[in-house]
């Protein structure tokens, strides 16, 4: 069976409700300032930010990954060309830092490869085979050099855990059932709609898993028992499922947000760029900016910030200070926060 994918951090997600529910009294204005930069960013899907250092991970631009020096705004280097030698990668590509490496995942081969952060510094990156998996994760983070959780398309199970062999140990995890009707709806359309990014807190054995109306922590022990923790509803959303020419689909309500679409963690906080049109308001000139929610690590809404500009991608800094951001005209900003 084809199933129809609509790519995770391309084109973002779906969702409903707005601030008024989780931060009614919890919103601030913030101003974005423009961050004048030596290249262009063609269409950028994943940021990365270690103290003064920003990977920029663009799906267009080849090579796919520039090295930013936040210190004097200048390209330190760039990586990842598009192709298939050694140390090439097809795009969509997803970058997760782990210690002292960075893990990249190659979606269409389903083939994870690793190199060490040190390398960015003259570009000269030398990519090491982990695992290909006989599955398509869609998104994933290392719990540590060994276990690899991962989401994908699949009628069995929401996560499943992959050693460094690139072989299946654990498959777990439930879709949320929040909208009427979905208790009827079989795993793989569920999994369609509540295509889900994974973070992981540094230090702790705790898992944010964020689809685009529902976030979801997971505690788990040494022997990779997980255990739901809290589930928080963004906002009330509605679809329905279809089958047509043997491909899967999945259609939003016309009252449905985009809703959550980038996401991002520090030691303190999870940051969730969220989109409060709907799919029949997302491209309207009028549409409204995309709002930065801010969540502690028990689920407990901080604050909603309000930007001046339509911010796509985020990466925060880890004393939770500065946000950076791409927005929609593909114009790189930093926000000064308060929490």
């Amino acid at each position: 069976m084809k199933f129809f994918l609509i790519l995770f951090l391309i084109v973002g997600l779906c969702a409903c409700n707005r601030t008024s529910g989780l931060f009614k009294n919890s919103k601030q204005t913030v101003v974005c300032e423009k961050i004048d930069i030596d290249f262009l960013i063609a269409l950028n899907i994943e940021l990365i930010l270690q103290d003064s250092i920003l990977l920029l991970n663009d799906f267009k631009l080849d090579p796919m990954i520039t090295v930013l020096n936040l210190n004097n705004n200048s390209t330190v280097s760039t990586f990842l060309q598009k192709g298939e030698g050694p140390n090439d990668c097809i795009p969509p590509v997803q970058l997760q830092r782990l210690d002292d490496s960075i893990y990249i995942l190659e979606r269409q081969t389903a083939v994870l490869n690793k190199f060490q952060y040190s390398m960015i510094n003259d570009g000269n990156v030398n990519l090491e085979k982990i695992w290909q998996s006989n599955n398509f994760p869609n998104t994933f983070v290392p719990l540590n050099d060994t276990v690899f959780m991962a989401t994908m398309i699949n009628s069995k199970s929401r996560f499943v855990l992959i050693d460094k062999k690139g072989e299946d140990v654990g498959n777990f995890g439930e879709y949320p059932c929040l909208s009427p009707g979905e208790n009827g709806y079989d795993n793989i359309s569920k999994s369609m709609f509540h295509q889900t990014f994974l973070l992981k807190k540094r230090m702790e054995n705790k898992i944010a898993a964020m689809a685009s109306h529902v976030l979801e922590l997971y505690s788990y022990d040494e022997k990779y028992n997980f255990n739901l923790e809290r589930q928080i509803l963004f906002s009330k959303y509605e679809y329905s499922p279809s089958t047509s020419s043997d491909m899967n689909s999945i259609t939003s309500s016309e009252n449905t947000d985009r809703g959550a679409m980038c996401f991002y963690n520090t030691d303190k906080y999870i940051y969730v760029v969220y989109n409060p049109e709907n799919e029949r308001l997302y491209m309207h000139p009028e549409k409204r900016k995309n709002e930065l929610w801010i969540f502690d690590w028990d689920g407990n809404p901080i604050k909603a910030l309000l930007p001046d500009k339509d911010i796509t991608t985020i990466a925060v800094d880890e004393k939770d200070n500065y946000i950076y951001g791409v927005d929609k005209n593909c114009e790189l900003f930093r926000i000064n926060i308060k929490i």
